[in-house]
């Protein structure tokens, strides 16, 4: 027969409901003041098309993604007044960025898409950058053109949720260049395991490190399920 799970609770990070058709899945919580991942040095050059994949939600302010510094320049995907800004920066500061609308006021559970081409060779008006939500195109609102940009520096590290912090919760996160997975990241599977070292699904060794001073308890605390017994098939989650 059906259960009602509406006010189940787990408190011990390892328990599972016997209502449930599998076990909940971890997910990773950003507080926007001084979580992060730090990844790994900075792996694109010039001349090279980057794809950043992300599932997040609950994406309210600061940088999902990022991998610049004033010195070497980089990129940047970020919440922006109200919108959401995808950014390029090369190493003289010239910066290429596009605005997109926010495609859901209800900061529910999506897949951002971001392209790059990571080019010594942008010209003015022409910002090689494109966004896609849950596959779909997204046309941006505006944007600001510099003048052709120099290389991007490669002596920086790739961090998720850095500079200005973000405020999101996030499964997952890959970046991959030339249609080469660089790393991958899945927060899904760390149940019960509070853990500071985030593992590279790719094979590639580019594991990340949590930074945190809220405590990787609280980073981790909620889970959440995406199928239950009967016939409610929507997520549950658990705080």
């Amino acid at each position: 027969r059906d259960v009602d799970i509406t006010n189940i609770r787990c408190v011990d990070p390892d328990c599972y409901s016997p209502a449930l058709a599998e076990p909940t899945l971890s997910q990773l919580t950003f507080d926007g003041a001084s979580d992060y991942i730090e990844g790994p040095q900075a792996f694109t050059d010039y001349d090279e098309t980057l794809v950043i994949t992300t599932e997040v939600e609950d994406w309210s302010g600061g940088n999902v993604g990022a991998c610049w510094t004033a010195a070497n320049g980089g990129y940047q995907l970020r919440w922006n007044t109200g919108g959401i800004r995808v950014w390029v920066i090369d190493s003289g500061l010239t910066s290429v960025y596009l605005d997109y609308p926010v495609v859901d006021t209800t900061l529910a559970r999506h897949t951002y898409e971001v392209t790059l081409e990571v080019s010594s060779m942008f010209g003015a008006g022409d910002a090689n950058i494109t966004l896609k939500v849950d596959g779909q195109s997204v046309a941006p609102t505006g944007g600001t053109f510099g003048g052709d940009m120099a290389p991007i520096g490669t002596t920086h590290t790739h961090r998720v949720g850095f500079s200005p912090y973000g405020s999101f919760t996030a499964h997952n996160y890959k970046v991959a260049v030339e249609d080469v997975t660089a790393f991958e990241y899945d927060f899904t599977k760390y149940l019960g395991r509070y853990t500071e070292v985030i593992s590279d699904e790719s094979g590639n060794g580019n594991d990340g490190t949590i930074s945190t001073s809220s405590g990787l308890s609280t980073m981790w605390k909620t889970r959440w399920v995406n199928r239950v017994v009967g016939p409610d098939t929507s997520v549950v989650q658990y705080a």
